[in-house]
């Protein structure tokens, strides 16, 4: 069975961010990068952006990474998330629910909130329809993304 870690960002970090976050469609969809805001900063300004924010990084038992996921308040009861989900090959349907599932459960504990609202390219059809299946609903679509909403309560069995 694959394993999901999910881990801070740390400073060895910013040089594969900033590759990352680079204009660049075979690493990253477009939509997921003007989402996050990025097209105008540099290499340190993003790494910046992603210490403040508590980003995270996702990676595969193999220690290697296939999303990053960035978190802010919103309003007084929520907590925006952010995802961006590197291009791959995999079909594995099992990777990005067990993921999605392991960092509600570990945000949501982090913040205390009781509702998370996530944006996501609309281009991250595995990610979308994990979501769904685990209780988020989409409250509206714009250009090319997708806003979902979670609600606390349907994930209180697995405190």
């Amino acid at each position: 069975m694959r394993k999901v870690n999910i881990r801070k960002i740390e400073q060895k970090d910013k040089k594969f961010i900033y590759e990352i976050f680079k204009m660049s469609e075979d690493k990253v969809e477009k939509a997921s990068y003007q989402m996050l805001g990025l097209e105008l900063l540099n290499e340190d300004d993003i790494f910046s952006r992603m210490v403040q924010s508590d980003a995270r990084i996702l990676e595969l038992d193999e220690k290697k990474p296939f999303a990053i996921i960035e978190s802010a308040p919103y309003e007084s009861d929520a907590l925006e998330i952010r995802m961006v989900v590197l291009k791959s090959n995999q079909d594995d349907e099992f990777v990005p629910k067990q993921a999605t599932e392991k960092l509600i459960i570990e945000v949501l504990k982090q913040y205390g909130t009781k509702r998370v609202i996530m944006e996501i390219s609309l281009k991250s059809d595995l990610i979308i329809n994990s979501l769904i299946k685990s209780g988020f609903r989409a409250i509206f679509v714009i250009n090319d993304t997708i806003t979902l909403e979670f609600d606390y309560n349907h994930f209180n069995n697995f405190e």
